[in-house]
């Protein structure tokens, strides 16, 4: 890691090229893994076998000479035979109404009134598959965000974003040194100048107003989050037991990372954001280093809270 003059910590361009690689390769070995499960599942449809509900084995190519595996989690493996077979079971649906369609073709002997039958069978498809991409799109499609809603979704989600390095499905699912240092930080910029302070002339958060703030921006999480010395890369907010508070160090603050949220789906029970991950430039302006999608829950009340964050 590189040291900048702000005592701001960055990752180097090598330790980026490893990290992009093994992402690169966690990719492929997924799209891998899913190709030879929907051609398993696909082969189990159109033989009648019931081998795709068993764990069967997905074949596995040898690893080359002096390179690294990757090794999926379980739990990643069994998404991608969900989703295989999802796309199997549509592809054979899909074959089977081709062939139903093709019946009505022409063919030598046939009568002529297939002709045009099978030309307006083929038409209404078509129309139905235009009006359908129609109505998905819109429906999928971000629209711009007012400058009202950026302002107070990018307001919402910074502390989130700033320690933020691989996501949640659900906010019972974020870990809690998580949960402690986005309470901490939404309290340092939200309440600076107002901050207590220890014998030492450190900035401190007790541990209740760090609750507090966390609830703010996920809501009322039901866990119960046993306080502890909370860190972040080489940052570390010590835990005071005796004093029950945080105690902020005097000097090395997390990086510049600042939300820019660039779309939005708004619906009536929850939003979901598109959001850029922006870090300053070695020429004063900003670049993207992530882009995500964040979904917040609406409450009775017209907050909203965050849900879970992923990988766009």
């Amino acid at each position: 890691m590189a040291k900048s003059k702000n005592n701001v910590y960055k990752p180097s361009k090598e330790a980026l090229e490893r990290h992009n690689a093994r992402i690169t390769k966690i990719e492929k070995e997924s799209k891998r893994i899913e190709e030879d499960y929907v051609d398993t599942y696909l082969n189990d449809l159109k033989t009648g076998s019931d081998n795709a509900q068993k764990k069967k084995e997905v074949r596995k190519k040898p690893p080359a000479k002096k390179q690294r595996t990757i090794k999926l989690p379980e739990e990643e493996i069994k998404k991608i035979k969900m989703r295989a077979k999802k796309k199997a079971e549509s592809t054979y649906r899909k074959n089977i109404f081709r062939k139903r369609v093709k019946k009505l073709m022409p063919n030598e002997g046939e009568p002529k009134w297939a002709v045009p039958l099978g030309a307006a069978v083929t038409a209404g498809i078509l129309v139905i598959a235009v009006i359908a991409g129609v109505v998905i799109h819109n429906a999928t499609k971000f629209k711009t965000p007012t400058a009202e809603q950026k302002k107070y979704y990018e307001e919402l989600t910074a502390p989130a974003v700033l320690f933020d390095e691989t996501g949640f499905d659900t906010i019972g699912t974020a870990e809690d040194n998580y949960i402690l240092l986005t309470g901490i930080w939404r309290e340092y910029t939200l309440n600076k100048d107002n901050l207590l302070t220890n014998d030492y002339g450190s900035f401190v958060v007790p541990y209740n107003t760090v609750i507090e703030r966390s609830k703010e921006v996920f809501g009322d999480f039901s866990k119960k989050i046993e306080p502890f010395n909370a860190v972040y890369n080489h940052i570390t907010f010590n835990w005071d037991s005796v004093n029950q508070y945080f105690v902020i160090p005097a000097s090395g603050y997390p990086s510049d990372i600042t939300p820019e949220v660039i779309g939005i789906k708004d619906k009536s029970d929850k939003s979901v954001l598109l959001v850029n991950y922006l870090t300053s430039d070695d020429n004063g302006g900003w670049k993207v280093v992530a882009e995500k999608e964040i979904t917040t829950i609406k409450s009775e009340n017209g907050q909203e809270y965050i849900y879970s964050i992923k990988e766009k």
